[in-house]
Protein backbone atom coordinates (compact mmCIF):
# COMPACT_ATOMS: atom_id res chain seq x y z
CA UNK A 1 0.00 0.00 0.00
CA UNK A 2 2.91 2.38 0.63
CA UNK A 3 3.92 2.10 -3.02
CA UNK A 4 0.61 3.36 -4.49
CA UNK A 5 1.68 7.00 -4.77
CA UNK A 6 2.75 6.84 -8.41
CA UNK A 7 0.34 4.14 -9.64
CA UNK A 8 -2.49 5.23 -11.90
CA UNK A 9 -5.32 3.32 -13.55
CA UNK A 10 -5.59 4.52 -17.16
CA UNK A 11 -7.53 3.76 -20.35
CA UNK A 12 -7.56 5.30 -23.83
CA UNK A 13 -10.56 5.69 -26.12
CA UNK A 14 -11.38 8.00 -29.02
CA UNK A 15 -15.11 7.40 -28.45
CA UNK A 16 -16.44 10.49 -26.64
CA UNK A 17 -19.31 8.53 -25.08
CA UNK A 18 -17.08 5.84 -23.63
CA UNK A 19 -16.66 5.81 -19.85
CA UNK A 20 -14.42 3.69 -17.66
CA UNK A 21 -14.45 2.63 -13.99
CA UNK A 22 -12.03 0.84 -11.72
CA UNK A 23 -13.71 -1.97 -9.79
CA UNK A 24 -12.26 -3.85 -6.85
CA UNK A 25 -13.64 -6.71 -4.82
CA UNK A 26 -12.50 -9.30 -2.36
CA UNK A 27 -12.88 -12.84 -3.66
CA UNK A 28 -12.82 -15.51 -0.98
CA UNK A 29 -11.80 -18.98 -2.12
CA UNK A 30 -14.00 -20.74 0.43
CA UNK A 31 -17.76 -20.71 1.02
CA UNK A 32 -17.77 -17.74 3.39
CA UNK A 33 -20.06 -15.06 1.91
CA UNK A 34 -18.45 -11.71 1.14
CA UNK A 35 -20.28 -8.64 2.36
CA UNK A 36 -21.01 -5.81 -0.04
CA UNK A 37 -18.63 -3.58 1.93
CA UNK A 38 -15.77 -5.56 0.36
CA UNK A 39 -16.39 -3.98 -3.02
CA UNK A 40 -16.07 -0.54 -4.61
CA UNK A 41 -16.38 1.09 -8.01
CA UNK A 42 -14.82 4.47 -8.88
CA UNK A 43 -14.98 6.39 -12.16
CA UNK A 44 -11.84 7.28 -14.10
CA UNK A 45 -11.65 10.96 -15.00
CA UNK A 46 -12.04 11.86 -18.64
CA UNK A 47 -9.51 14.18 -20.30
CA UNK A 48 -9.98 13.95 -24.05
CA UNK A 49 -9.10 10.44 -25.13
CA UNK A 50 -7.43 9.56 -21.83
CA UNK A 51 -9.25 8.27 -18.75
CA UNK A 52 -7.19 8.17 -15.57
CA UNK A 53 -7.34 7.77 -11.79
CA UNK A 54 -4.54 7.85 -9.19
CA UNK A 55 -4.85 4.89 -6.85
CA UNK A 56 -4.01 7.05 -3.82
CA UNK A 57 -7.52 8.50 -4.25
CA UNK A 58 -9.05 5.13 -3.37
CA UNK A 59 -6.46 4.42 -0.68
CA UNK A 60 -8.94 3.89 2.15
CA UNK A 61 -11.09 1.56 0.02
CA UNK A 62 -8.10 -0.56 -0.97
CA UNK A 63 -6.88 -0.76 2.61
CA UNK A 64 -10.30 -2.05 3.63
CA UNK A 65 -10.21 -4.80 1.02
CA UNK A 66 -6.59 -5.82 1.57
CA UNK A 67 -7.07 -5.80 5.34
CA UNK A 68 -10.06 -8.10 4.97
CA UNK A 69 -8.17 -10.37 2.57
CA UNK A 70 -5.38 -10.89 5.11
CA UNK A 71 -7.84 -12.53 7.50
CA UNK A 72 -8.70 -15.37 5.14
CA UNK A 73 -7.45 -17.16 2.05
CA UNK A 74 -8.68 -14.49 -0.32
CA UNK A 75 -7.53 -12.18 -3.05
CA UNK A 76 -8.38 -8.65 -4.07
CA UNK A 77 -9.14 -8.19 -7.76
CA UNK A 78 -8.74 -4.81 -9.46
CA UNK A 79 -10.09 -4.38 -12.98
CA UNK A 80 -11.06 -1.65 -15.41
CA UNK A 81 -14.56 -1.91 -16.92
CA UNK A 82 -16.40 0.30 -19.41
CA UNK A 83 -20.03 1.38 -19.73
CA UNK A 84 -20.69 -1.53 -22.08
CA UNK A 85 -19.77 -4.01 -19.36
CA UNK A 86 -16.50 -5.08 -20.99
CA UNK A 87 -13.63 -6.05 -18.69
CA UNK A 88 -10.17 -4.78 -19.56
CA UNK A 89 -6.92 -5.06 -17.57
CA UNK A 90 -7.21 -7.10 -14.38
CA UNK A 91 -4.78 -7.38 -11.45
CA UNK A 92 -5.07 -9.95 -8.66
CA UNK A 93 -3.51 -9.00 -5.30
CA UNK A 94 -3.02 -12.11 -3.19
CA UNK A 95 -1.76 -12.39 0.40
CA UNK A 96 1.29 -14.46 1.24
CA UNK A 97 0.08 -17.95 2.11
CA UNK A 98 3.17 -18.70 4.21
CA UNK A 99 6.46 -17.27 5.46
CA UNK A 100 10.06 -18.37 5.11
CA UNK A 101 12.06 -18.37 8.36
CA UNK A 102 15.80 -18.80 8.71
CA UNK A 103 16.77 -21.33 11.41
CA UNK A 104 20.57 -21.03 11.95
CA UNK A 105 20.65 -24.08 14.26
CA UNK A 106 19.37 -26.29 11.41
CA UNK A 107 21.19 -24.47 8.63
CA UNK A 108 17.86 -24.27 6.82
CA UNK A 109 15.07 -21.96 5.72
CA UNK A 110 11.70 -23.27 6.92
CA UNK A 111 8.34 -22.91 5.13
CA UNK A 112 5.66 -22.06 7.72
CA UNK A 113 3.12 -23.50 7.10
CA UNK A 114 4.07 -25.86 4.24
CA UNK A 115 2.41 -25.11 0.89
CA UNK A 116 1.08 -27.45 -1.78
CA UNK A 117 2.17 -26.76 -5.37
CA UNK A 118 1.09 -28.39 -8.62
CA UNK A 119 4.74 -28.89 -9.58
CA UNK A 120 8.05 -28.86 -7.73
CA UNK A 121 8.82 -25.31 -6.47
CA UNK A 122 12.23 -23.68 -6.47
CA UNK A 123 14.20 -22.02 -3.64
CA UNK A 124 16.59 -19.29 -4.78
CA UNK A 125 19.05 -17.16 -2.81
CA UNK A 126 20.25 -13.73 -3.97
CA UNK A 127 23.22 -11.78 -2.51
CA UNK A 128 22.09 -8.40 -1.19
CA UNK A 129 25.45 -6.61 -1.42
CA UNK A 130 27.09 -8.05 -4.54
CA UNK A 131 26.57 -7.63 -8.25
CA UNK A 132 29.16 -10.21 -9.36
CA UNK A 133 27.66 -13.29 -7.68
CA UNK A 134 24.78 -15.13 -9.41
CA UNK A 135 21.72 -16.47 -7.55
CA UNK A 136 22.01 -19.92 -5.95
CA UNK A 137 19.37 -22.65 -6.22
CA UNK A 138 18.80 -24.37 -2.86
CA UNK A 139 17.95 -28.04 -2.21
CA UNK A 140 14.35 -28.56 -0.99
CA UNK A 141 13.56 -31.05 1.77
CA UNK A 142 10.28 -32.93 2.07
CA UNK A 143 7.60 -33.98 -0.44
CA UNK A 144 8.32 -32.93 -4.01
CA UNK A 145 5.35 -30.58 -4.32
CA UNK A 146 5.18 -29.55 -0.64
CA UNK A 147 8.70 -28.95 0.73
CA UNK A 148 9.03 -28.17 4.42
CA UNK A 149 12.38 -26.40 4.18
CA UNK A 150 15.49 -25.82 2.09
CA UNK A 151 19.00 -26.73 3.22
CA UNK A 152 21.51 -23.90 3.05
CA UNK A 153 24.87 -24.66 1.43
CA UNK A 154 28.11 -23.85 3.29
CA UNK A 155 28.47 -20.77 1.12
CA UNK A 156 25.43 -19.23 2.86
CA UNK A 157 25.95 -20.71 6.33
CA UNK A 158 29.45 -19.24 6.58
CA UNK A 159 28.84 -16.09 4.54
CA UNK A 160 29.65 -12.72 6.07
CA UNK A 161 27.06 -11.10 3.80
CA UNK A 162 23.22 -11.23 3.82
CA UNK A 163 21.24 -13.22 1.25
CA UNK A 164 17.57 -12.99 0.26
CA UNK A 165 15.77 -16.37 -0.08
CA UNK A 166 12.56 -16.69 -2.12
CA UNK A 167 10.29 -19.64 -2.89
CA UNK A 168 8.93 -19.71 -6.43
CA UNK A 169 6.10 -22.02 -7.49
CA UNK A 170 3.48 -22.37 -10.17
CA UNK A 171 1.63 -19.31 -8.77
CA UNK A 172 4.72 -17.14 -8.40
CA UNK A 173 6.09 -16.14 -5.00
CA UNK A 174 3.44 -17.28 -2.46
CA UNK A 175 5.64 -17.23 0.66
CA UNK A 176 7.08 -14.12 2.28
CA UNK A 177 10.84 -14.08 1.55
CA UNK A 178 13.45 -14.35 4.31
CA UNK A 179 16.85 -12.73 4.79
CA UNK A 180 19.69 -15.00 5.82
CA UNK A 181 21.87 -12.63 7.81
CA UNK A 182 25.62 -12.90 7.40
CA UNK A 183 27.99 -13.71 10.22
CA UNK A 184 28.32 -10.81 12.66
CA UNK A 185 30.53 -7.97 11.55
CA UNK A 186 31.65 -4.83 13.27
CA UNK A 187 29.87 -1.68 12.20
CA UNK A 188 31.83 0.09 9.46
CA UNK A 189 33.84 3.15 10.31
CA UNK A 190 33.18 6.33 8.27
CA UNK A 191 35.99 5.29 5.94
CA UNK A 192 34.56 1.86 5.14
CA UNK A 193 32.90 1.27 1.80
CA UNK A 194 29.27 1.18 0.71
CA UNK A 195 29.77 -2.49 -0.16
CA UNK A 196 30.83 -3.21 3.43
CA UNK A 197 27.80 -1.36 4.78
CA UNK A 198 25.41 -3.41 2.65
CA UNK A 199 27.11 -6.64 3.76
CA UNK A 200 26.51 -6.09 7.48
CA UNK A 201 24.40 -8.58 9.42
CA UNK A 202 21.21 -7.23 10.94
CA UNK A 203 18.71 -5.08 9.06
CA UNK A 204 18.82 -2.09 11.43
CA UNK A 205 22.61 -2.12 11.56
CA UNK A 206 22.79 -2.37 7.78
CA UNK A 207 20.30 0.47 7.26
CA UNK A 208 22.15 2.80 9.64
CA UNK A 209 25.51 1.98 8.03
CA UNK A 210 24.21 2.60 4.50
CA UNK A 211 22.75 5.98 5.49
CA UNK A 212 25.97 6.95 7.28
CA UNK A 213 28.05 5.98 4.25
CA UNK A 214 25.81 7.92 1.86
CA UNK A 215 26.19 10.98 4.08
CA UNK A 216 29.97 10.62 4.05
CA UNK A 217 29.93 10.28 0.27
CA UNK A 218 28.52 13.80 -0.15
CA UNK A 219 30.48 15.39 2.70
CA UNK A 220 33.88 14.24 1.38
CA UNK A 221 34.65 16.48 -1.58
CA UNK A 222 37.91 14.70 -2.57
CA UNK A 223 38.39 11.59 -4.69
CA UNK A 224 38.28 9.19 -1.74
CA UNK A 225 34.63 8.37 -2.45
CA UNK A 226 34.94 7.64 -6.18
CA UNK A 227 34.89 3.88 -5.58
CA UNK A 228 31.65 4.22 -3.61
CA UNK A 229 29.99 6.26 -6.38
CA UNK A 230 31.09 3.68 -8.96
CA UNK A 231 29.67 0.88 -6.79
CA UNK A 232 26.41 2.79 -6.34
CA UNK A 233 26.12 3.20 -10.12
CA UNK A 234 26.75 -0.55 -10.60
CA UNK A 235 24.22 -1.56 -7.92
CA UNK A 236 21.48 0.65 -9.37
CA UNK A 237 22.03 -0.96 -12.77
CA UNK A 238 21.91 -4.49 -11.34
CA UNK A 239 18.79 -3.75 -9.26
CA UNK A 240 16.86 -2.35 -12.20
CA UNK A 241 13.85 -4.68 -11.78
CA UNK A 242 13.90 -4.87 -7.96
CA UNK A 243 11.20 -2.85 -6.15
CA UNK A 244 12.93 0.10 -4.41
CA UNK A 245 11.37 -0.76 -1.05
CA UNK A 246 13.08 -4.18 -1.17
CA UNK A 247 16.57 -2.68 -1.52
CA UNK A 248 18.42 -1.31 1.51
CA UNK A 249 20.41 0.93 -0.80
CA UNK A 250 17.65 2.41 -2.96
CA UNK A 251 15.21 2.90 -0.08
CA UNK A 252 17.93 4.75 1.87
CA UNK A 253 18.55 7.38 -0.84
CA UNK A 254 15.48 9.57 -0.08
CA UNK A 255 16.49 9.61 3.61
CA UNK A 256 19.78 11.17 2.47
CA UNK A 257 18.41 13.88 0.12
CA UNK A 258 21.79 15.42 -0.66
CA UNK A 259 23.09 12.05 -1.86
CA UNK A 260 19.86 11.55 -3.82
CA UNK A 261 20.27 14.85 -5.68
CA UNK A 262 23.94 14.15 -6.33
CA UNK A 263 22.92 10.81 -7.87
CA UNK A 264 20.90 12.72 -10.46
CA UNK A 265 23.79 14.96 -11.34
CA UNK A 266 26.67 12.50 -11.53
CA UNK A 267 25.47 8.95 -12.23
CA UNK A 268 24.92 7.36 -15.64
CA UNK A 269 22.20 9.11 -17.71
CA UNK A 270 20.41 5.76 -18.14
CA UNK A 271 19.78 5.71 -14.37
CA UNK A 272 18.22 9.16 -14.07
CA UNK A 273 14.71 8.01 -14.97
CA UNK A 274 14.95 5.40 -12.21
CA UNK A 275 16.00 8.06 -9.69
CA UNK A 276 13.28 10.55 -10.71
CA UNK A 277 10.62 7.84 -10.51
CA UNK A 278 11.42 7.05 -6.88
CA UNK A 279 8.93 9.80 -6.00
CA UNK A 280 6.18 7.47 -7.17
CA UNK A 281 7.61 4.36 -5.52
CA UNK A 282 8.77 5.46 -2.06
CA UNK A 283 7.20 7.63 0.66
CA UNK A 284 9.04 10.85 -0.12
CA UNK A 285 8.51 13.79 -2.47
CA UNK A 286 10.92 15.77 -4.64
CA UNK A 287 8.73 18.79 -3.89
CA UNK A 288 9.96 18.90 -0.29
CA UNK A 289 13.73 18.72 -0.75
CA UNK A 290 15.45 21.77 0.73
CA UNK A 291 16.23 24.61 -1.67
CA UNK A 292 19.80 24.86 -0.37
CA UNK A 293 20.45 21.19 -1.21
CA UNK A 294 19.45 21.77 -4.84
CA UNK A 295 21.60 24.92 -5.07
CA UNK A 296 24.60 23.36 -3.31
CA UNK A 297 24.59 20.20 -5.42
CA UNK A 298 24.04 22.12 -8.65
CA UNK A 299 27.05 24.28 -7.76
CA UNK A 300 29.15 21.21 -6.94
CA UNK A 301 28.27 19.50 -10.23
CA UNK A 302 28.94 22.74 -12.13
CA UNK A 303 32.40 23.12 -10.54
CA UNK A 304 33.38 19.49 -11.18
CA UNK A 305 32.39 19.67 -14.83
CA UNK A 306 34.21 22.96 -15.33
CA UNK A 307 37.41 21.38 -14.00
CA UNK A 308 36.97 18.35 -16.26
CA UNK A 309 36.41 20.54 -19.34
CA UNK A 310 39.16 23.07 -18.58
CA UNK A 311 41.57 23.25 -21.48
CA UNK A 312 39.37 21.04 -23.64
CA UNK A 313 36.69 23.51 -24.74
CA UNK A 314 36.56 27.26 -25.20
CA UNK A 315 33.77 27.97 -22.70
CA UNK A 316 33.56 25.19 -20.07
CA UNK A 317 31.25 27.27 -17.85
CA UNK A 318 28.57 27.51 -20.49
CA UNK A 319 28.62 23.77 -21.23
CA UNK A 320 28.66 22.87 -17.55
CA UNK A 321 25.69 25.09 -16.73
CA UNK A 322 23.73 23.77 -19.72
CA UNK A 323 24.34 20.20 -18.59
CA UNK A 324 23.24 20.81 -14.98
CA UNK A 325 20.12 22.70 -16.08
CA UNK A 326 19.18 20.01 -18.60
CA UNK A 327 19.26 17.39 -15.84
CA UNK A 328 17.11 19.54 -13.53
CA UNK A 329 14.65 20.26 -16.35
CA UNK A 330 13.91 16.53 -16.53
CA UNK A 331 12.25 16.82 -13.14
CA UNK A 332 9.46 19.01 -14.50
CA UNK A 333 8.55 16.17 -16.88
CA UNK A 334 7.63 14.12 -13.81
CA UNK A 335 6.35 16.88 -11.53
CA UNK A 336 5.55 20.19 -13.17
CA UNK A 337 6.22 22.29 -10.06
CA UNK A 338 9.89 21.23 -10.07
CA UNK A 339 10.48 23.94 -12.66
CA UNK A 340 10.94 26.14 -9.57
CA UNK A 341 14.29 24.46 -8.96
CA UNK A 342 15.46 24.90 -12.55
CA UNK A 343 14.47 28.59 -12.57
CA UNK A 344 16.21 29.23 -9.25
CA UNK A 345 19.45 27.50 -10.27
CA UNK A 346 19.46 29.19 -13.69
CA UNK A 347 19.21 32.61 -12.02
CA UNK A 348 21.96 31.66 -9.58
CA UNK A 349 24.25 30.63 -12.45
CA UNK A 350 23.51 33.97 -14.13
CA UNK A 351 24.47 35.83 -10.95
CA UNK A 352 20.96 37.15 -10.32
CA UNK A 353 18.03 36.43 -8.06
CA UNK A 354 14.27 36.19 -8.06
CA UNK A 355 12.95 39.66 -8.79
CA UNK A 356 9.92 41.15 -7.09
CA UNK A 357 8.21 41.51 -10.48
CA UNK A 358 8.76 37.84 -11.37
CA UNK A 359 7.34 36.58 -8.07
CA UNK A 360 4.42 38.97 -8.34
CA UNK A 361 3.65 37.73 -11.86
CA UNK A 362 3.50 34.09 -10.65
CA UNK A 363 1.25 35.04 -7.71
CA UNK A 364 -1.08 36.99 -9.99
CA UNK A 365 -1.42 33.99 -12.29
CA UNK A 366 -2.33 31.86 -9.27
CA UNK A 367 -4.86 34.48 -8.17
CA UNK A 368 -6.50 34.50 -11.61
CA UNK A 369 -7.10 30.78 -11.34
CA UNK A 370 -8.13 30.81 -7.69
CA UNK A 371 -11.75 31.92 -8.31
CA UNK A 372 -12.30 29.14 -10.85
CA UNK A 373 -10.72 26.69 -8.43
CA UNK A 374 -13.04 27.67 -5.56
CA UNK A 375 -16.04 27.37 -7.91
CA UNK A 376 -14.93 23.90 -8.97
CA UNK A 377 -14.63 22.87 -5.33
CA UNK A 378 -18.23 23.90 -4.69
CA UNK A 379 -19.43 21.68 -7.55
CA UNK A 380 -17.41 18.56 -6.64
CA UNK A 381 -17.66 16.39 -3.56
CA UNK A 382 -14.81 14.00 -4.21
CA UNK A 383 -11.88 16.19 -3.16
CA UNK A 384 -9.61 14.38 -0.69
CA UNK A 385 -9.55 15.64 2.89
CA UNK A 386 -6.56 17.67 3.99
CA UNK A 387 -5.10 19.86 6.72
CA UNK A 388 -5.67 23.57 7.13
CA UNK A 389 -3.04 26.07 8.23
CA UNK A 390 -3.72 25.45 11.94
CA UNK A 391 -3.25 21.69 11.54
CA UNK A 392 -0.10 22.27 9.48
CA UNK A 393 1.37 24.44 12.25
CA UNK A 394 0.76 21.54 14.65
CA UNK A 395 2.22 19.06 12.15
CA UNK A 396 5.46 21.07 12.02
CA UNK A 397 5.52 21.88 15.74
CA UNK A 398 5.43 25.62 15.04
CA UNK A 399 2.59 27.27 16.91
CA UNK A 400 3.10 30.66 15.24
CA UNK A 401 3.10 29.28 11.71
CA UNK A 402 -0.70 29.44 11.41
CA UNK A 403 -0.55 33.25 11.66
CA UNK A 404 2.43 33.70 9.32
CA UNK A 405 1.85 35.69 6.09
CA UNK A 406 2.63 32.68 3.89
CA UNK A 407 -1.03 31.57 3.74
CA UNK A 408 -3.61 33.04 1.39
CA UNK A 409 -6.10 35.26 3.26
CA UNK A 410 -9.88 35.21 2.90
CA UNK A 411 -10.10 31.61 1.73
CA UNK A 412 -13.34 29.78 2.63
CA UNK A 413 -12.63 27.13 5.30
CA UNK A 414 -13.87 24.35 3.01
CA UNK A 415 -11.31 25.35 0.36
CA UNK A 416 -8.38 25.95 2.69
CA UNK A 417 -6.83 22.43 2.45
CA UNK A 418 -6.44 22.79 -1.34
CA UNK A 419 -4.71 26.17 -0.85
CA UNK A 420 -2.75 25.34 2.30
CA UNK A 421 -1.33 21.92 1.35
CA UNK A 422 0.81 23.29 -1.53
CA UNK A 423 2.04 26.05 0.80
CA UNK A 424 2.97 23.49 3.44
CA UNK A 425 4.90 21.47 0.84
CA UNK A 426 6.83 24.60 -0.21
CA UNK A 427 7.48 25.50 3.43
CA UNK A 428 9.35 22.20 3.86
CA UNK A 429 11.90 23.39 1.28
CA UNK A 430 12.94 26.26 3.53
CA UNK A 431 12.18 25.44 7.16
CA UNK A 432 10.37 22.40 8.56
CA UNK A 433 11.16 18.80 7.63
CA UNK A 434 8.35 16.62 6.26
CA UNK A 435 6.99 13.68 8.19
CA UNK A 436 5.65 10.53 6.47
CA UNK A 437 2.17 11.94 7.08
CA UNK A 438 3.16 15.21 5.36
CA UNK A 439 4.32 13.31 2.29
CA UNK A 440 1.09 11.31 2.09
CA UNK A 441 -1.19 14.36 2.42
CA UNK A 442 0.79 16.30 -0.19
CA UNK A 443 0.83 13.45 -2.71
CA UNK A 444 -2.84 12.70 -2.23
CA UNK A 445 -3.84 16.34 -2.74
CA UNK A 446 -1.62 16.78 -5.80
CA UNK A 447 -2.90 13.55 -7.37
CA UNK A 448 -6.43 15.00 -7.42
CA UNK A 449 -5.58 18.25 -9.25
CA UNK A 450 -1.88 18.46 -10.23
CA UNK A 451 -2.23 21.61 -12.35
CA UNK A 452 -3.81 23.63 -9.54
CA UNK A 453 -1.46 22.19 -6.92
CA UNK A 454 1.62 23.05 -8.99
CA UNK A 455 0.41 26.61 -9.59
CA UNK A 456 -0.22 27.20 -5.87
CA UNK A 457 3.08 25.54 -4.96
CA UNK A 458 5.07 27.73 -7.38
CA UNK A 459 3.59 30.93 -5.95
CA UNK A 460 4.40 29.88 -2.38
CA UNK A 461 7.88 28.55 -3.25
CA UNK A 462 8.95 31.71 -5.09
CA UNK A 463 7.63 33.95 -2.31
CA UNK A 464 9.55 31.98 0.32
CA UNK A 465 12.69 31.91 -1.83
CA UNK A 466 12.64 35.67 -2.34
CA UNK A 467 12.08 36.21 1.41
CA UNK A 468 15.07 33.95 2.11
CA UNK A 469 17.20 35.95 -0.35
CA UNK A 470 16.20 39.27 1.26
CA UNK A 471 16.92 37.91 4.74
CA UNK A 472 20.48 37.04 3.67
CA UNK A 473 21.01 40.46 2.13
Amino acid sequence: MDDLYGVRAAALSSNETQRFWIEAELRAEDAVPVKRVAYFRHALRNSGTRHELALVEVNSNLRLLLGASAAQDARVTLQIVDNAGHQHDTVDVRPFAASLRHDPSMGSVLVEPPLDFRAMPTFEAFPLARTDVPPITLRPVGPTTSPTCAKLPDQLNTSTEPWLVVLRGDDGVRAEPAVVEGQARLAPSPTRSLMDALALAGASQRTAAVERTLTNMVEDEDESQEANWAFLNEMLLSLDDVPPAASDLISALPRCPQALVRCLLRLAPSLRNRIWQLDGELPFSWLMIKRQIWRREAGTAFGEMCRELHGLVEDPGRLASEHVLSVLEEGADYIGALDTVTTDVRMAFAGGGLSKQFVQHVCEERDRRAADHVSALAMQDDWPPGDRRFEWSQEFGNAGLADAPIWEPDIPPSAQPTFDTPVAAAWCCFASSPTPRTVFLVKRMRAHAPDWFDMAYRAAWYRLARAQNLAKD
